[in-house]
């Protein structure tokens, strides 16, 4: 029979289940799944639109909110991405929350949201254990590259009973362990009920005049228009006497730093000698969005800051040129780390819904 110790502490672990999805996971997904229904809209006409689809709830999460409760992302879904806006961050935004609040149990982040720093408390045999039952569940919370909100709530919920088993589990490893007398128990306990799970979380309105929804649907636009640059390489040529242009060939390559860093490239193109010669040059090249598109990123982003990320175009097409273009890749850039900075909870137990 448990003993009413254990029987107490489950109760305490479901409430605090109860509580952290109906605070904080449960709301998030609906909000998911709003925007990702728009966005799929939206992007309805585009090809390839599924395939860019696949890191946006990594996108979302990280950004548009840093609760703990997104560990169910994990440190491996990172290692995963290939855009280097969501990478950069991405990755500071959740490291800065998970790893500074789970560094305790260095082998699964997204477990220690259950257990805290209980098992680096503990000693021998029991500490074995422990950890074994940290590594037993450290499967079930690693995430999924995926767009679709069904799993992105099976995920959380994944995540959930995987951290509310293995408190459990830690509980009736303290019961079971015959070294311990009632007091050593009693304090390893204390330990595990200190635990972020069992924290209740405090809810906190997104500080934008939008909806949780709405702010995650422009980090979708806003994510994807940065990785549209590329750095064109031209090779010099004389021009060709038989049609336009010149006998210059060119090449492109994708650009990995964001265009706020200090290291963006900023290539400049030299004239043309007086034979007609032209030197070999780069410049950036920017594919722009449809316009369907670019009217839904800038109704969004005139509510959530009172400015167009888009310049005025004609039905869509055109706009400014190529050496102009960085500038709404800029403003792009800003807007996204604006986001990331004021969504992000004010303490480890805050959940922005």
């Amino acid at each position: 029979m448990a003993s009413q110790r254990f029987q107490e502490f489950q109760t305490a672990v479901t409430l605090a289940d109860n509580d952290w999805r109906t605070t904080v996971g449960n709301p998030y997904v609906v909000a998911y799944t709003q925007a990702y229904t728009k966005y799929k809209e939206v992007l309805d006409q585009q090809r390839d639109s599924d395939k860019e689809a696949g890191e946006l709830f990594v996108t979302a999460a990280c950004v548009a909110t840093g609760s703990i409760l997104l560990g169910s992302i994990g440190s491996v879904t990172l290692r995963m991405l290939a855009k280097r806006t969501v990478v950069t961050v991405a990755r500071r935004t959740l490291n800065d929350t998970m790893f500074r609040l789970f560094r305790s149990v260095r082998k699964n982040d997204g477990v220690a949201f259950a257990v805290g720093a209980f098992v680096d408390g503990l000693k021998d045999k029991a500490k074995e254990g422990a950890e074994k039952i940290v590594e037993d569940y450290m499967h079930s919370v690693n995430g999924l590259i995926t767009p679709e909100p069904l799993v992105q709530y099976l995920q959380l919920d994944s995540f959930m009973r995987a951290n509310q088993n293995c408190a459990l589990r830690m509980a009736q490893l303290i019961e079971d362990d015959r070294s311990m007398n009632e007091a050593q128990k009693n304090e390893a306990y204390r330990h595990l009920r200190s635990s972020p799970f069992l924290k209740k979380p405090v809810r906190r309105s997104p500080p934008f005049k939008a909806s949780m929804a709405e702010i995650i649907e422009l980090t979708f636009y806003l994510s994807a228009m940065l990785e549209t640059d590329s750095l064109v390489s031209t090779s010099g040529g004389v021009p060709n006497p038989y049609g336009s242009g010149t006998s210059a060939k060119s090449t492109s390559q994708p650009i990995q730093q964001r265009p706020l860093a200090k290291d963006y490239p900023k290539p400049n193109i030299p004239p043309p000698t007086l034979s007609g010669y032209q030197p070999a040059y780069q410049h950036i090249a920017i594919e722009r969005a449809g316009g369907d598109v670019q009217k839904r990123t800038n109704e969004l982003s005139k509510k959530i800051f009172g400015k167009e990320v888009y310049g005025s175009t004609l039905w869509g097409l055109g706009g400014p040129a190529d050496t102009e273009k960085d500038t709404e890749l800029q403003t792009a850039d800003r807007m996204l780390a604006q986001i990331a900075i004021k969504m992000k909870p004010l303490s480890p137990m805050e959940a922005i819904a």
